[in-house]
């Protein structure tokens, strides 16, 4: 069983048991899969937003090996950031040790390989995920000792290059180099079997093969053991929610996404019937379930579509009613409950609407179990939403409505917000707050907006250390003391700690809120951001309109004013009562 346990394979053994264990690693390779922290200084700082989500695409990487029987293990440095240590202390113990890296995490990345370099030149130390697809690491070395510390990374076809990797452990021939898996040429430990001569540059290939992928999760172990499907906030424990994803990339350029199609190279979707197959079997396992689809975009993207690909508007409305129609036969073949939840584009769901009828689109929603559905909204001024998102002409009237539809048909709503960035203010931002009041959304995030986009170019372009280059890659973590500050707030009222004084009933409405399971820290996401050091404090300075301090003072106002109102705690009470 892959990920059963975290630990060394070196120690005292009988001389008969070395033996075997050595037979049996000459084909089968032990392999730890990691989803770095966002910092290596222990402390706080290495944790990460609290999420419920599994890294699924490490998952997806680990069961393919798993199935070829290797020996997988996998550790979560978002979920058990504690865990860093043991990572750099077992290293010695595998063949390879694989990070998927996003940009806010390519300076922790580089530190861990040093670290592990420190200690070990045995396993080989490979990077992939966003910052190996966007090309943003490879020039992300600020020593030399940095630079020589990791041997490949996997800007694609992930499935494939690891497959490649792993034959090549049992070769004397130099290492592959080729378009999915780029050999570090100041790699110490390529050296010495030297590199073989790239193929040359080839187009770019869109990587499908995680769609055949059905993942093990059983791969997601933690101290205390599986947390995938793990238990909701529901509090009788019955409920089990699972994550599940069907697409890759995106058919939209919004100006502050990576996912965005120019690099992306647009949407991947599985096929409906991969999907309802591992449906099914979780269904089976699993009496009181939860899905949540953790796709950007929930269904084909009918909106982005030109009006006159009738071809591609028909086969958008082919795959969406035979997944809702699927669903609907998974959520009716039960005993147990059944529900799930998504996202949507607001353009997107309007289209549908139109597509199926209005009222025929919603109850198509709601008999396939339907709970809630989440929308990137990003601000509160339409003209400013306009330009953040491409194709995002519609009006704050429209989503007000489109709230109240779904919320009588008994459909709660997630509304994602960014503060921050181009084009923002104080002012404006407190409009995204009023917003968020306003439209009629169940539950609503506030993210700390990064230059993302931005830093993908300045990181591909810039060809070794450089101030510029520095400050696109240092990313700190808020601090959420909140809960500690409301729950001192109910013994001393006097208590400080919060850019303004709690109210009376912010702190009435916390107690009520904590008794059900609430705690801030598991609700705000995304509070990553420019660091404030020597070489990103201009960024920083630059996306919160000059001002940090106030800047995250209001983000703190957005969340104090949104959950800590007696509206939300009766709302809040409704979601768990319904295994949310």
């Amino acid at each position: 069983m892959p990920g059963v346990r975290f630990e060394s394979l070196t120690g005292s053994e009988h001389p008969e048991v070395v033996a075997a264990r050595k037979e049996v690693r000459s084909s089968v390779r032990r392999v730890l899969l990691v989803l770095p922290p966002l910092s290596v200084t222990s402390g706080e700082s290495r944790g990460a937003s609290a999420t419920s989500t599994p890294p699924l695409g490490l998952g997806l990487l680990g069961t393919h090996l798993a199935v070829k029987g290797h020996d997988i293990h996998l550790v979560d440095c978002h979920r058990f950031p504690e865990l860093l240590d043991d990572i750099i202390e077992l290293a010695d113990s595998y063949d390879i040790i694989g990070c998927n890296v996003v940009i806010s995490t390519l300076r922790s990345t580089m530190e861990l390989f040093q670290a592990i370099r420190r200690k070990t030149a045995h396993p080989l130390l490979i990077v992939g995920g966003p910052a190996a697809n966007l090309d943003v690491w490879r020039f992300s070395a600020k020593s030399d000792e940095e630079s020589e510390a990791w041997d490949f990374a996997i800007p694609s076809a992930a499935v494939n290059a690891l497959d490649d990797l792993l034959q090549a452990l049992g070769s004397t021939d130099p290492w592959p180099s080729t378009q999915h898996l780029v050999a570090n040429p100041l790699s110490q430990i390529l050296s010495f079997r030297g590199i073989r001569e790239s193929l040359g540059s080839l187009p770019k290939q869109l990587d499908l093969s995680w769609m055949e992928i059905d993942v093990d999760r059983r791969i997601y172990q933690g101290p205390d053991g599986v947390y995938e499907p793990a238990h909701t906030r529901d509090l009788s424990g019955s409920v089990h929610e699972a994550h599940v994803v069907m697409s890759q990339g995106c058919d939209w350029n919004c100006a502050f996404c990576t996912e965005r199609k120019d690099l992306s190279g647009g949407e991947r979707r599985r096929s409906v019937e991969q999907v309802l197959a591992e449906l099914e079997r979780l269904s089976s396992s699993y009496r009181d379930l939860r899905i949540q689809f953790i796709d950007d975009n929930l269904l084909p993207q009918i909106s982005a579509l030109a009006t006159h690909d009738l071809t591609g508007q028909a086969q958008a409305k082919v795959w969406t009613s035979a997944f809702l129609n699927g669903l609907r036969e998974v959520r009716e073949g039960r005993q147990g409950s059944f529900g799930w939840r998504g996202i949507f584009r607001v353009e997107d769901f309007f289209s549908y609407e139109e597509s199926f009828g209005t009222h025929e689109f919603v109850a198509k929603l709601v008999s396939s179990g339907c709970r809630m559905l989440a929308f990137g909204l990003e601000h509160g001024d339409e003209n400013r939403r306009k330009r953040l998102k491409a194709g995002a002409d519609y009006k704050n009237a429209e989503i007000v409505s489109l709230f109240k539809r779904l919320r009588d048909a008994g459909i709660q709503t997630k509304a994602y917000f960014m503060i921050g960035g181009q084009w923002e203010t104080a002012e404006s931002a407190l409009d995204t707050i009023r917003f968020a009041l306003d439209c009629g959304a169940t539950l609503a995030y506030f993210a700390l907006y990064k230059e993302f986009v931005k830093a993908v170019h300045v990181l591909s372009e810039e060809r070794g250390p450089s101030s510029r280059h520095d400050a696109f890659a240092e990313y700190s973590q808020m601090a959420v003391v909140w809960d500690a500050t409301y729950s001192a707030y109910l013994s001393d009222p006097s208590m400080k700690g919060l850019s303004s004084p709690a109210t009376q009933i912010e702190i009435e409405s916390y107690a009520q809120l904590a008794k059900l399971g609430f705690r801030f820290s598991d609700i705000v996401k995304y509070n990553d951001h420019h660091a404030d050091s020597d070489s990103s404090s201009s960024i920083l300075s630059n996306v919160t309109w000059g001002e940090p301090s106030e800047y995250f003072s209001i983000i703190e106002t957005a969340y104090r004013r949104f959950y800590l109102r007696p509206e939300f705690v009766h709302e809040y009470s409704k979601l768990v009562r319904e295994g949310y």
